[in-house]
């Protein structure tokens, strides 16, 4: 995708505007204002953060204008980062919070993006929900998780703890 594309800008507003009916909302995967860094290898030459934040930007506001859905993204962590990023999403969602993408060790970073983002969409009444992944038989691993997210929870948040295997058996613990 090329987020700085007219022709896809008006792709996407038009498959939102007509084929989806009978439900109250959408979620837009990887919708941050930056490309995933596994990403980068694949941008246009000479393609800059700056320029894809502005274009992705545009997009969500073009969404926004031409749907009475709500709008939720995946990229809200990134997003709080950014001036008037959020203002065309009603919410969405913080992934990896605290651990690694396979659920193996602490990342601090994720942990201090992850509590900054909710406490910053906590004060614009934007909805947000923390996904964390870790081992369900690692009881320290959950209550850390589970403390950590309550340092920042508000009305407008919601939190859920998966296994990083993705098992479909495997349970959710959500709050």
């Amino acid at each position: 995708m090329d987020v700085s594309n007219p022709a896809w800008h008006q792709k996407i507003v038009k498959w939102i505007g007509e084929d989806i009916q009978g439900i109250d909302g959408i979620f837009l995967d990887d919708a941050a204002p930056t490309p995933h860094e596994r990403d980068f290898k694949h941008l246009p030459k000479g393609y800059r953060k700056e320029v894809y934040a502005s274009n992705m930007k545009k997009l969500l506001s073009k969404v926004k204008k031409n749907t009475s859905l709500l709008v939720f993204i995946n990229g809200i962590s990134k997003g709080v980062n950014y001036p008037g990023y959020l203002e065309n999403v009603d919410g969405g969602l913080i992934e990896g919070f605290i651990f690694s993408a396979r659920g193996k060790g602490v990342r601090l970073k994720s942990l201090n993006e992850g509590l900054k983002a909710l406490i910053k969409t906590g004060r614009t009444n934007k909805s947000v929900f923390i996904n964390s992944k870790s081992s369900m038989h690692s009881i320290s691993d959950r209550v850390f998780a589970l403390a950590s997210y309550l340092l920042g929870a508000n009305e407008n948040s919601g939190y859920n703890f998966m296994d990083a295997k993705h098992q479909l058996t495997d349970p959710l613990q959500y709050y």
